[in-house]
C-alpha cells in the first residue's frame, strides 16, 4: 500500500516514552520497510490533538482523498486523535468510507483497518479508551464535589461578600453579619456609582482615603469595585438606600 506517515507531538517537550518526533519517524519508516508499503511522504509536526482542524493531519488526509495515498500510518492511536467522537468521524468519512477505502495503520497497536476485523478491533479499543477517560472524569468530579461539601467534617462555603462576614452557629449553620467599616465603604461605593462615577474613579477615591479591601490591601481595582457592588447583598442594600 501507498502510505502517508503522520508523526505528531503536542509540545516540543514531549520526548519521553518513545513519543518524540525522531522516535516516531524511525518507527514509521521501519514499519513501511518491514511490510513492504510505499512511503509516499512523512509528515512530522507539532500540533495539538484537541480537534481535527490541524494543518499536518489535513495534509495527510488530503493525500488520501486525492488518491495519492492508500492510507495513513501512525505510531499510536493517540497520535491521530484522543477523542472518540473525532475518531468515529474519521472512520465514517475516511477509513470506512467505501468511496475512499483508506487504511489506518497503527504500529504500536498492531492494527490495520484495511480489513473488517481490524476496524472492529479498533472500535473496541477506542470505546474502552473513551470509557476510561469518562470514568476518570466522573471520579474527579465526585472527588471535587465531596471536597466542596466537607473538609475534615466541616462545611465549606464561599467568601463572604464585601461588607459582610460569615458567622457560624455550628459547623453546619452560618449567617452573614455586617462589617461596620466595610459597610460604610460599600455605602460610599453605592452613592458614588449612583452619581455616575466610574469603577476606576471609585477605586481611586477609596485608595486615597485609605480604605482597605476585603483582603486588607490598600489598592483597589475597577473589577474589585464591580464585584462588590454586584453581590446579591450589595444590590439589596442599594435598594434599601433609594
Amino acid at each position: 500500500m501507498r502510505l502517508v506517515a503522520y508523526a505528531r507531538v503536542s509540545t516540543e517537550h514531549q520526548s519521553e516514552g518513545g513519543h518524540s518526533l525522531g522516535d516516531q519517524e524511525a518507527k514509521l519508516r521501519s514499519y513501511c520497510d518491514l511490510y513492504g508499503h510505499e512511503l509516499v511522504t512523512l509528515i512530522s509536526v507539532q500540533e495539538s490533538a484537541k480537534s481535527l482542524k490541524r494543518k499536518g493531519l489535513n495534509e495527510a488526509l488530503d493525500l488520501i482523498r486525492s488518491g495519492q495515498a492508500d492510507g495513513i500510518v501512525i505510531t499510536k492511536l493517540d497520535r491521530l486523535t484522543r477523542s472518540m467522537r473525532d475518531f468515529q468521524h474519521l472512520l465514517d468519512k475516511i477509513f470506512s468510507n467505501p468511496s475512499i477505502n483508506a487504511g489506518l495503520h497503527s504500529v504500536g497497536d498492531m492494527l490495520d483497518t484495511s480489513s473488517a476485523s481490524g476496524r472492529l478491533v479498533l472500535n473496541v479499543m477506542m470505546s474502552f479508551a473513551q470509557f476510561e477517560r469518562e470514568a476518570i472524569s466522573e471520579r474527579t468530579k465526585a472527588a471535587l464535589q465531596h471536597k466542596q461539601k466537607t473538609n475534615e467534617g466541616k462545611k465549606l462555603y464561599g467568601h463572604a461578600p464585601f461588607g459582610w462576614s460569615w458567622v457560624y452557629a455550628n459547623e453546619d449553620e452560618r449567617r452573614l453579619e455586617p462589617v461596620e467599616l466595610e459597610q460604610k465603604a460599600l455605602v460610599a461605593m453605592i452613592r458614588l456609582r449612583s452619581l455616575g462615577e466610574t469603577y476606576q474613579a471609585i477605586a481611586d477615591k477609596l485608595a486615597a482615603e485609605g480604605v482597605l479591601t476585603k483582603t486588607g490591601k490598600p489598592r483597589w481595582y475597577p473589577q474589585t469595585i464591580k464585584s462588590a457592588l454586584n453581590s446579591k447583598e450589595a444590590i439589596q442594600l442599594a435598594e434599601r438606600l433609594k
